[in-house]
């Protein structure tokens, strides 16, 4: 199969999968929240996302993994390749172990009158800490394995393993609703236990598909190897800690402030947050490993094609929903949880616009990763992240809250990293500001203009039942339109042209 049409079908089978995934996942959470209730929601978002404070090492990892198996899959370096995913391995299962004993030692702290936990539910918050830290190590041993099916472009499998994981999750949460259990720790239990299916689906997948996938093995350990492992993980690392002390921050000061229902209104808005990122992470995980693989051939301007078709993909599959999202949102989270919290559309809204924002560069950081200098990148492009918290300080010190100033502040700040991105890539890869603004960001611009014109038109005509079905179809329907003419350069609506001929052609056969 030719690369383009490999990322086309792995595109459309994760987009398929994002589909289902979010309709499951969108009633999951409704069943959750009724369930839970608000406050019991808000405290699970709490102690969930004070654990996951620690999830940034997961994260930056697996995607070192999967950078350093594209690049040598690229090169055709089979032994190189087998020695990366061993020492990824160990690394994984030494972390994940330190990690949890980590969380354990620092249990004491968190609950000792530093989390504003309700009256009556603090035992209950303490067993869900020790299930989210048990979850986090089996977290760490999985990424690798999904690390090495994403950078053999195997996401049909994963899109199955995915589909698994939303299915057991409603089918359990449906058990849960009729239990008389507490149903806040079997909720956690019930994460627990499909993580570790998870685990074991790719686990044992991996080891019977690919060669290069074997059993940890500290005798193979590179010592030369795992220097530039930990350099280039140590600063994904950084990246994602600025991002996830941003966000935990965050989280922590509205605790503090307002309690757990307004957690729940910021978890709300977090995970519409995430499911907005699962369409564009199909496209995101189908392009990487091309762009590394072409980097790691020696191929710069395939590289630079790559990541600019990235940029602007991820926009466009996250704007075709955002957009009419942001007109619609109330409607929307009150079909969708029949009583959100008070503060979810606002939150809704900031999540949603700093995810556009950041999407319109967004190919430019895989283009970074590819490359392998991401020191000073990561530094000046994550750093101003944390910058919320000067803000937030001003709050405590003047004992002034306002939910707008942080609106702004932190959709500024978003703004700024992702537009510093355009010089910083562009010295680095060898390309002009001036071409990636003219190819890339005017070319997203313009279709904008049309979306958000004919939201405002469809939210104006009246006020009436499931209006945002309508909102949605329109808009999406001239979104597309316009990014097809406006959005792709001639060259690239010829190769779209050409690839859905191909298939066409193939399926009529």
């Amino acid at each position: 199969m030719k690369p383009s049409q490999r990322v086309f079908i792995n595109t459309m089978a994760q987009y398929g999968r994002t589909i289902i995934n979010m309709v499951l996942s969108l009633y999951t959470v409704r069943l959750v929240l009724a369930s839970l209730g608000q406050s019991d929601y808000g405290l699970y978002s709490l102690v969930a996302g004070v654990v996951a404070m620690l999830a940034f090492i997961t994260n930056s990892l697996v995607g070192t993994t999967q950078r350093f198996v594209s690049f040598y899959l690229g090169k055709g370096d089979d032994n190189k390749t087998k020695k990366v995913f061993n020492n990824c391995l160990v690394v994984h299962l030494l972390l994940g172990a330190i990690v949890v004993l980590c969380l354990i030692v620092l249990a004491p702290v968190f609950f000792d009158g530093f989390l504003n936990i309700p009256e009556g539910r603090e035992s209950a918050a303490v067993e869900v800490y020790y299930l989210v830290a048990f979850m986090l190590f089996f977290t760490f041993v999985t990424s690798p394995y999904k690390a090495l099916l994403t950078s053999h472009e195997n996401i049909i499998y994963l899109s199955i393993v995915e589909i698994a994981d939303a299915l057991l999750k409603v089918i359990l949460v449906l058990i849960m609703s009729v239990s008389d259990l507490d149903k806040l720790v079997f909720y956690a239990y019930i994460m627990f236990g499909i993580q570790c299916f998870n685990f074991l689906a790719l686990s044992i997948y991996c080891y019977i598909k690919y060669s290069e996938c074997s059993y940890p093995d500290v005798r193979k350990i590179d010592k030369s190897f795992l220097l530039e492992l930990f350099t280039f993980a140590g600063w994904r690392i950084y990246g994602t800690l600025c991002i996830s002390i941003r966000q935990q921050g965050i989280a922590i000061f509205l605790n503090k402030i307002y309690g757990t229902i307004m957690n729940a209104a910021w978890g709300i808005g977090s995970q519409l947050s995430g499911y907005t990122q699962l369409l564009s992470s199909s496209v995101v995980n189908a392009i990487t490993p091309q762009i590394i693989k072409a980097e790691g051939g020696g191929d710069r301007k395939r590289t630079i094609f790559l990541s600019n078709i990235l940029s602007k993909i991820t926009f466009f599959l996250m704007s075709l929903i955002g957009i009419p999202f942001l007109f619609e949102v109330d409607a929307i989270l009150g079909l969708w949880l029949g009583t959100p919290p008070e503060d979810a559309a606002f939150f809704s809204k900031l999540f949603i616009i700093s995810l556009l924002i950041d999407s319109m560069t967004i190919g430019l950081t895989h283009m970074n990763n590819a490359i392998g200098k991401i020191g000073f990148y990561t530094f000046v492009m994550t750093t101003p992240k944390m910058l919320v918290f000067v803000f937030l300080f001003v709050c405590l010190k003047t004992d002034v809250y306002t939910l707008q100033g942080l609106f702004f502040i932190y959709i500024a700040i978003e703004a700024f990293c992702a537009f510093i991105r355009i010089p910083l890539i562009g010295r680095q890869a060898g390309f002009r500001t001036q071409d990636f603004m003219e190819d890339v960001i005017l070319r997203e611009v313009f279709p904008i203009c049309f979306s958000v014109a004919t939201c405002w038109v469809c939210v104006n005509i009246g006020d009436f039942s499931l209006r945002f079905v309508l909102t949605i179809m329109l808009s999406s329907i001239v979104y597309i339109i316009a990014f097809y003419f406006f959005g792709f350069s001639k060259r690239e609506r010829g190769m779209f042209n050409d690839l859905f001929a191909s298939l066409v052609s193939k399926v009529r056969r």
